[in-house]
């Protein structure tokens, strides 16, 4: 049976991402449609999207120009597999929710998790509050004052700014205050390791 490009694309970044990361499982899969075809790569914790991007962006044959509303091929290559897209997510779950990752949010139960509070994403919000010393109110809870010129940071944007610059190698341990750095509430704070 002969393979589509965008499938010996994903089968080239598959076993490069599985060499560079072998304690990490990534799903790499890939997509053909009219007019062009794509491969996604979606992992938990482990390395930050950025990592990832840099590591494949050789495999995407160039960009879609919104200006001009037309794709640029600017990245075309011989000598390797190649598609129109190839798109990284990361993602932060627990055991529980990767259980349950085949059911999405069709599911009650899934969608329970979320509602419940019981994701790692309300986990890492509900130790940031601890972090900083303030009490959770759910996902919105404001990070500063009323009043302030930042008021409008709540815990989820806060966290998430912290875990796009937080390699998450050997799972989540918590989030701590950096008393070395004090140059802004994001740097304040790491993952601990």
């Amino acid at each position: 049976m002969l393979k589509t490009q965008s499938a010996n694309c994903a089968n080239v970044i598959k076993k490069m991402l599985s060499e560079k990361y072998p304690n990490v499982k990534f799903s790499v899969t890939s997509d053909n449609f009219a007019g062009g075809n794509s491969v996604n790569i979606r992992w938990n914790l482990g390395p930050v999207d950025d990592e990832i991007e840099k590591l494949v962006n050789q495999f995407q044959y160039g960009h879609f120009d919104g200006m001009i509303d037309c794709y640029e091929y600017s990245n075309t290559r011989k000598d390797i597999p190649q598609a129109k897209y190839v798109m990284c997510e990361r993602e932060f779950k627990n055991e529980e929710e990767i259980a349950n990752d085949k059911l999405k949010w069709k599911d009650p139960c899934y969608k329970d998790l979320w509602k419940e509070e019981k994701t790692l994403w309300h986990k890492m919000m509900k130790d940031l509050c601890g972090a900083i010393g303030i009490e959770y109110q759910g996902q919105y809870t404001p990070v500063y004052p009323k009043g302030t010129d930042q008021n409008h940071l709540d815990i989820n944007t806060l966290v998430h700014r912290i875990l796009s610059k937080s390699p998450l190698m050997t799972g989540y341990h918590g989030i701590k205050r950096n008393e070395t750095v004090t140059c802004g509430l994001t740097e304040e704070f790491y993952i601990a390791y």
